[in-house]
């Protein structure tokens, strides 16, 4: 899938420079509905796209349909491309195009180094004889899946007498284990990321010495891969003793490496500074007071290898409606508040699962690679979160991860009360949306303990 969002990356290139070109994608396996998902988070990327399923039983029958259905639509030069060809770039498409558009030729060939072809481009302008695409492409003098293919697809051309170039750029296809190096090579994504990539939870802390060490322990405890994590602590100035609880319990763990860090007051840049000092391929954001499910960096990983994808987040749950009674004494309990926490639980999740809107307080996480193509959080006091949602909106899907729950501290809806709270919140986003700048409102929602972690 990996290959494929690259390519879909060039063609946007393609129309940027070729704004008259469009794309259809077509696609074999997989459901509608699974296809529609993901190519639609492409459209979310500017993408002018189309996609169907591909009709045909081999490949040159496929070829001949998908041929016959862009002329049948008027379109008079039209490239025929496949997703396993990582180093195809925007200029190699838009010169095929150029070439077509002169009439010196009206069939071109991109030479693959196994012995295919990696493009096809077919010219058919008005007033001309109709290319016949049957025996062009489902010929029995043509082997498909061998060496022979480019040296049998040209004789078939002259014979029909075609005007026939050849691209002076060969490139590698991705067909093989061997062939994985070349997908490095042209994307950037290294062999051992696409296998088993790892995962870095970031943490921002802000005099968090109650809870730090029952959040590291969670987090220690409910990875499924250890080998493939560590845990990056980024404390904004705490003058509790929240950074000598991490190093104690970072040297008495041997699961999970720990890392302390320190950064200037504010979670965006706490977040941002931890993230300079990961090492993962994927990356989660933790609040201190927010525990995580079991399992959760297999759903990481699961989630974020979803066409479409663009990030995640764990469904919403407060501790208060996850403890026994006895425990819920200390939030000053009644049955009123019981409710209030239920209401909230499911328009939170309501809210993020339908309007892919979920907030840091349900562990945001994506790839190391998109959290750097969206300039990373904002260097805010409040609303980071809020503002890496509309990033990630803008990339693709944001995916809430069925049947798991991260739990969250009921903390400051016990203090302040539900209706407070939610007041509270909504005047921030509203205000935001107004233009007012965050840090202003952080002086508003926080009062002096401005730096507040959570």
């Amino acid at each position: 899938m990996r290959r494929t969002n690259h390519i879909l990356e060039v063609l946007q290139l393609v129309q940027a420079k070729r704004p008259w070109v469009s794309v259809e994608i077509k696609y074999i396996g997989g459901t509608k509905k699974q296809v529609d998902y993901w190519l639609s988070s492409h459209r979310r990327r500017r993408l002018r796209c189309r996609w169907s399923e591909q009709i045909g039983q081999g490949l040159g029958e496929r070829m001949v349909h998908a041929f016959s259905a862009a002329f049948e639509r008027k379109k008079q030069r039209v490239i025929l491309i496949g997703s396993d060809i990582p180093a195809i770039d925007a200029d190699t498409i838009c010169s095929t195009f150029d070439k077509l558009s002169l009439g010196s030729c009206n069939m071109i060939l991109g030479a693959a180094k196994d012995g295919g072809y990696y493009l096809v481009g077919l010219s058919q302008n008005e007033g001309e004889e109709t290319i016949d695409l049957d025996p062009l492409f489902t010929s029995s003098d043509i082997e498909w899946g061998t060496s022979k293919v480019l040296q049998q697809q040209r004789k078939v051309a002259q014979q029909l007498q075609l005007r026939l170039e050849i691209l002076p750029r060969i490139l590698q296809d991705v067909d093989t284990v061997e062939d994985l190096d070349e997908i490095e090579r042209s994307t950037g994504y290294t062999v051992e990321q696409i296998r088993a990539p790892f995962l870095s939870v970031i943490i921002p802390v802000f005099n968090e010495g109650p809870f730090i060490q029952q959040t590291l322990q969670n987090v220690t405890e409910r990875c499924s891969f250890p080998n493939f994590l560590e845990i990056i602590i980024c404390d904004g100035g705490s003058d509790d003793n929240t950074s000598e609880l991490v190093t104690e319990f970072a040297k008495n763990n041997e699961r999970v490496p720990i890392k302390l860090v320190t950064g200037l007051k504010g979670r965006g840049r706490q977040l941002n500074k931890g993230a300079m000092y990961s090492k993962g391929d994927n990356l989660l954001f933790l609040h201190a007071d927010t525990k995580l499910p079991q399992g959760f960096d297999a759903s990481v990983v699961l989630t974020l290898s979803t066409p479409g994808v663009s990030g995640g987040a764990f469904k919403f749950a407060l501790d208060f409606n996850h403890c026994s009674e006895s425990e819920r004494s200390e939030f000053g309990y009644s049955k009123l508040f019981a409710f209030e926490m239920k209401v909230l639980e499911w328009g939170t999740n309501w809210r993020a699962k339908i309007m892919e809107l979920p907030y840091g307080d349900q562990a945001l996480f994506m790839s190391r690679t998109l959290f750097k193509s969206v300039a990373m959080f904002p260097d805010y006091l409040i609303m980071e979160d809020y503002e890496m949602v509309w990033k990630l909106q803008g990339e693709g899907h944001i995916q809430i991860v069925e049947g798991k729950q991260a739990i969250t501290s009921s903390r400051r809806w016990a203090q302040y009360g539900y209706l407070t709270t939610v007041m509270w919140n909504y005047v921030i986003i509203i205000a935001y949306h107004m233009g007012i700048h965050p840090n202003a409102l952080a002086r508003l929602y926080y009062g002096r303990q401005l730096t507040h972690a959570n």
